[in-house]
């Protein structure tokens, strides 16, 4: 139970409102009633904030950076929200007083879903920031040993908070420059699509279909935290036929840092009675190819084959086995990413 998020971030943000809410307010007293209510609620959200953020930086690895504004306008109206509710859940029995408060909360709910996704649409509504395990603990040891120091007025306390300050930014620091001499080929468990990153730095190369470029929610999830875990800068979203001094792509062919991805799909053909055949390091299948293992890999030599996640069940065993009897290493994308680092 401790280990579910919501838990964590409930027990974070009531531990910061108890402590410290009331000794912000106490700094500053609003001569209106206006002012005051809207001060409380800055108040609470400070308090709350300070002790979840580093919580959301470890699982989301972004900082809202208007948080202040979507919270004035969401716990405003929460009240009315959970008011609503216990009415709705009081008046069930009687249908015509159910569907109007089932109605206004409906309202508020969409109320507050527009709210969060205008904010979202401003300009820098977050930055990016990868937190690990142990930088997020040494986070809520930083926070809480500055805030005990100004208020106790204790320099142990205070010398704390600089120790841990300083091992966070150091273990940024070489994340950084290991970021920097990155190379990284990671092909994506994606249930209906294809994607490909090429990282080479803090530039990424990326390879996919259109209808996975095009699927922001499916980038989101399954794409975007290990891009801001390796810092990239730069995407470059390659064409039919793309060449740099460090990758190339024609075709169905790609070619990063010397290695050699090849991916068979419906739309490519193999020349069967061509006897030649070339190397590469990686053969991806995609797309439920009606093809051969023993009649593909005499048109190719393979190191490993891999399996995207959108084949049939029935093919991928069929492929599986097939590889086993010529002695193909081989790995399916239906047990998760595959992540080849390169030297």
């Amino acid at each position: 139970l401790i280990f579910d998020m919501g838990l964590q971030l409930s027990y974070a943000a009531v531990f910061g409102i108890v402590w410290i809410e009331k000794r912000i307010s106490d700094k500053y007293q609003p001569k209106t009633k206006v002012g005051k209510y809207f001060w409380d609620i800055i108040c609470v959200s400070l308090a709350a904030q300070l002790f979840t953020f580093p919580i959301s930086l470890y699982y989301f690895h972004q900082f809202p950076l208007y948080f202040l504004l979507a919270n004035m306008a969401i716990i405003s109206i929460t009240p009315l929200i959970v008011a609503n509710g216990m009415l709705l859940l009081l008046f069930s029995f009687w249908q015509w007083a159910y569907d109007g408060l089932a109605y206004l909360l409906n309202l508020c709910i969409k109320y507050m879903n527009i709210v969060i996704q205008t904010v979202e649409s401003f300009p820098y509504a977050s930055i990016q920031i990868h937190m690990t395990l142990w930088q997020t603990i040494g986070l809520y040891i930083f926070i809480i040993s500055l805030i005990y120091s100004f208020l106790y007025k204790n320099k142990n306390a205070f010398f704390l908070s600089i120790l841990c300050f300083l091992l966070i930014i150091s273990v940024d620091l070489i994340k950084y420059i290991n970021n920097l001499h990155n190379k990284e080929i990671i092909f994506y468990a994606l249930p209906k699509g294809m994607l490909i990153d090429c990282m080479d730095a803090q530039t990424c190369y990326v390879v996919g279909d259109s209808n996975t470029l095009s699927n922001n929610r499916t980038i989101d999830y399954h794409v975007k935290n290990h891009r801001i875990k390796h810092q990239i800068k730069q995407l470059i979203y390659t064409a039919h036929c793309e060449k740099t001094q460090r990758f190339y792509k024609i075709g169905n062919v790609i070619s990063f840092e010397g290695k050699r991805i090849l991916i068979v799909e419906k739309n490519l053909y193999i020349n069967r009675n061509d006897t030649s055949a070339f190397s590469i390091n990686y053969l991806l299948i995609n797309n439920n190819p009606n093809l051969s293992i023993r009649q593909t890999i005499k048109a190719v030599k393979p190191d490993l084959v891999i399996f995207s996640a959108n084949n049939a069940d029935y093919k991928i065993k069929k492929w599986e086995n097939d590889c086993k009897e010529y002695g193909i290493p081989f790995y399916s994308l239906e047990k998760g990413a595959l992540n080849i680092t390169l030297k």
